[in-house]
């Protein structure tokens, strides 16, 4: 793993940190509502567990309508800082141990993306209650999404699931294989003070592009 630190409230050094997710999710009318678990602080994600997960089978034995595997990825902030939450939950997922950390809202009925780029998911914007606070260093280079409002999201991890060789070496030339829709651009720029991304007292505002890279709101 990466130099990562435990503090009192949380972990810094946590760049480049690999993890994947589980995604438990139910119903609600045209509302999907997913626990999230992950393996960030537990293990790496081994690839050959991994990839022997079948959604289908976790989705039978943990009672809910579907599930979904988010991953493998890298973390891209600094520090993460965990606001008040809620039962800390530990369960395991094809002997791969995870915790709950949060829950996230897809509205299907208005899955469509924005100009119709990158599938169903891409570029749409879901909410997710993960009350944390992810700060990334002054000098660092930061991958933003800005769409025609002026809406700034940073991407906060990169994904190898549609892409194994995808990197961090390689996401300043990321905006030439993106379809963004239409008045989105794609940023690469070096900070020149600390970023903060603070959702502990609110939901997280998120958007994947298509190769599943995820980007969180912060202006």
């Amino acid at each position: 793993m990466t130099q990562m630190q435990k503090t009192d409230d949380g972990f810094v050094g946590v760049r480049g940190a690999r993890y994947a997710e589980i995604l438990l999710a139910r119903l609600e009318g045209s509302v999907a509502v997913a626990d999230v678990y992950t393996t960030f602080t537990l293990n790496e994600c081994p690839d050959d567990l991994w990839e022997a997960i079948e959604p289908a089978k976790v989705a039978a034995d943990h009672g809910c309508d579907f599930a979904l595997k988010n991953g493998p990825r890298y973390w891209l902030m600094d520090s993460i800082r965990r606001g008040p939450g809620g039962e800390f939950v530990l369960a395991e997922f094809g002997g791969i141990p995870m915790a709950r950390i949060a829950v996230v809202r897809v509205d299907l009925g208005a899955r469509s993306s924005p100009g119709g780029a990158g599938g169903p998911l891409a570029y749409h914007q879901v909410r997710v209650d993960r009350k944390a606070l992810f700060t990334f260093d002054a000098g660092r280079t930061v991958f933003e999404l800005v769409d025609p409002t002026g809406a700034a999201f940073v991407m906060q991890a990169y994904c190898i699931a549609a892409d194994p060789t995808l990197s961090e070496e390689s996401l300043p030339g990321l905006e030439g294989r993106l379809t963004l829709p239409e008045g989105w651009r794609f940023v690469a720029r070096t900070l020149d003070a600390p970023l903060a991304v603070d959702t502990r007292q609110q939901d997280a505002v998120v958007v994947q592009d298509e190769l599943q890279n995820s980007y969180c709101r912060y202006r």
